[in-house]
């Protein structure tokens, strides 16, 4: 069974649709994106306490805690996935690198089509996660950045 909501986070409207919260990590979709959550029960000491956000991509979760939301020096990692699966056939980025919405990051070959890839954040890549003629899966990391 799916749940559908809107919810309104600041002046934006979003359609979150939520799948079976019995399994574990729970697949939402927001905007028809799947963005996968895991759910704890807490008690009513932890209600009171330092709140945080987790959301886990394919290999590695990421947390956030309102402290880090706060600090302008250093943000969140963002997890930039493959679309498809595909082989890699050329990286445009390398660790250190400032990149900007829209750089290209890598370019991936599927069903011998070439697809640009592109950033949808800016910030620095922290790490690389695939090299060139690296053969990878559908939401494998290609890079993190921060």
């Amino acid at each position: 069974m799916i749940n559908k909501l809107r919810v309104r986070v600041g002046d934006k409207w979003y359609l979150v649709e939520v799948e079976d919260i019995n399994q574990s990590p729970v697949r939402t979709f927001v905007n028809g994106e799947l963005i996968e959550v895991i759910l704890e029960e807490v008690s009513e000491d932890e209600v009171t306490s330092e709140p945080s956000i987790s959301v886990i991509g394919n290999e590695q979760e990421e947390s956030l805690s309102t402290d880090d939301r706060r600090s302008n020096t250093s943000g969140p990692v963002k997890i930039f996935h493959s679309p498809m699966p595909g082989i890699v056939v050329s990286m445009a980025v390398k660790e250190g690198d400032q990149v900007i919405t829209g750089d290209e990051i890598c370019v991936l070959e599927a069903m011998k089509m070439q697809q640009t890839l592109r950033s949808d954040w800016s910030g620095i890549v922290k790490s690389v996660r695939v090299s060139p003629g690296d053969q990878i899966l559908g939401g494998a990391v290609i890079i993190e950045l921060e």
